[in-house]
């Protein structure tokens, strides 16, 4: 019963120190990859208020930075005004075909 013992505790911390080695070696070999440098000046300076924590909401530049970065996201950004279609035209001036090259049967004997 005692060997039985020693043997789990053995095993136990063995398996203890493969996961430290392997835990180790995960965390030297993987540095983090610096974040890209953003081309719009409203990223970077929400990066900077997000970096500012609390002290953001004091801050005029996060404030106004805040209050952009809502316009744009509730902005449409265009009005789509769809071209007026006609249901039923008196003449079919096109082919009713899909394929732009392809011609429309011709009906003449």
């Amino acid at each position: 019963m005692r060997v039985g013992q020693i043997l789990g505790f053995l095993f136990l911390a063995m398996m203890a120190v493969t996961a430290a080695r392997v835990a180790a070696q995960q965390s030297n070999s993987t540095s983090p990859a610096p974040a890209p440098v953003p081309a719009d000046p409203l990223t970077k300076e929400l990066q900077r208020c997000k970096a500012l924590n609390e002290k953001a909401a004091s801050d005029p530049a996060c404030e106004a930075a805040y209050k952009e970065e809502r316009r744009r996201f509730f902005s449409h950004g265009y009005t789509y005004k769809p071209a007026p279609v006609d249901m039923f035209p008196k003449e079919h001036t096109q082919s009713q075909t899909t394929n732009p090259q392809t011609k429309a049967p011709s009906t003449g004997k």
